[in-house]
């Protein structure tokens, strides 16, 4: 069962990584680089330069995901396990494959392109809770408010990205060019494209919610569930995340560098949102005690969250705002993406392992205190 978690969690890599290749497919415009369909240029191999290296990217990128998807289809029947969810699977890529032919014979038409990113995202989702379910093949089912509270908040994650991928192919990305107001108004004429990029933040702000009250539920399961906290946790991280690139792409008039890690940070969202729905519907398994035999891949699992645990992550978040923030007020609209990028990532990464320090150096203290 292991190898086929294995398997699985590949499979869910390469998925993630051909999502974030649509995206630059979508903001580099080469998606009809290749203007034909199953070839490309009407060669199976076409001369790869310029755009036609991107889109032959994403195609090839697509065919790897396909065997992966295939090869877990395969070693579901025949281990008899899972054997709905891998067919799932294997619907939805038969169907994400008539999508990407129809996008491109249709010359990018919007109705195909976001019915192409919500099928990539629905099988994203599936594999998501494929591997989560082998990895805890162990561990009991049951039924918690926590876990259809995340499940709600991971469907209404997809329905923001069907209205953000909306967006993207009516090019109503800067249809409201400031923000967090649309033209200097909290509520602007609501027709055309305006209507499509408003109604977008405030979904947007509704899902936000639905995840916050998701985190207040995971809180409230400590300590028995420190992986659903630490899950959530980072599922608000990315959320504010989520709200700053946002953010971003309107103050810099969509950058491609900024629209693609709008992208690639919902999917993560989805993702995880999806795991943790699946993990809470298990209960938490038994501590093993010192000595005795080794813990199970579940146990392991839960143990990688508590360390993310450690880090304080929420935490992290607030130091993460109070940097960015300064950064556009210093320079507004002329720091590069990219720097604002790796800041942020290198500013989590030292904070947490502050944050680990601390808590391991405090650890005698922090044993004689309530809070902690």
């Amino acid at each position: 069962m292991r190898r086929f978690a294995l398997l699985a969690l590949s499979a869910t890599i390469a998925t993630f990584l051909l999502i974030v290749l649509g995206g630059v497919v979508r903001t580099m415009g080469a998606g009809l680089a290749c203007p034909d369909w199953p070839l490309c240029h009407g060669a199976l191999i076409p001369p790869l330069e310029g755009l036609v290296l991107v889109e032959y990217g994403h195609r090839l990128v697509a065919s790897i995901v396909g065997v992966l998807a295939l090869a877990v289809v395969v070693a579901a029947w025949r281990r008899g396990a899972y054997r709905a969810h891998s067919a799932l699977a294997a619907v939805l890529v038969a169907v994400q494959i008539v999508l990407g032919g129809l996008t491109v014979r249709t010359e990018l038409t919007p109705a195909f392109v976001v019915a192409h990113l919500g099928t990539a995202m629905a099988f994203f989702a599936a594999l998501v809770s494929l591997t989560a379910r082998a990895w805890l093949h162990d561990v009991r089912p049951v039924r918690t408010a926590c876990a259809r509270l995340l499940a709600i908040a991971a469907v209404a994650v997809f329905g923001l990205i069907l209205l953000g991928g909306t967006v993207s192919a009516t090019a109503a990305g800067l249809a409201c060019p400031d923000w967090p107001l649309c033209y200097g108004q909290l509520a602007p004429t609501l027709s055309g494209r305006t209507g499509i990029h408003v109604a977008h933040r405030l979904a947007a702000a509704a899902v936000g919610l639905l995840i916050l009250l998701s985190a207040a539920c995971a809180h409230r399961l400590r300590p028995a569930r420190p992986d659903l906290q630490a899950g959530t946790a980072v599922a608000v991280g990315l959320l504010v995340l989520q709200v700053l690139l946002g953010a971003l792409n309107v103050e810099y008039r969509l950058a491609p560098g900024v629209v693609v890690s709008h992208l690639a940070t919902a999917a993560a969202l989805f993702g995880l949102l999806v795991l943790l729905a699946v993990m809470a519907s298990h209960s938490a398994p038994v501590p093993v005690p010192s000595g005795s035999a080794p813990a199970g891949d579940a146990l392991r699992a839960r143990r990688l969250l508590a360390y993310v645990a450690l880090t304080k992550p929420r935490i992290i978040v607030l130091l993460l705002i109070t940097a960015l923030a300064s950064m556009l007020i210093a320079a507004p609209g002329t720091v590069s993406p990219w720097i604002i990028l790796f800041t942020l990532a290198g500013g989590a990464a030292s904070a947490g392992a502050a944050n680990a320090i601390n808590q391991v150096l405090d650890r005698d203290i922090d044993a004689m205190m309530a809070r902690t």
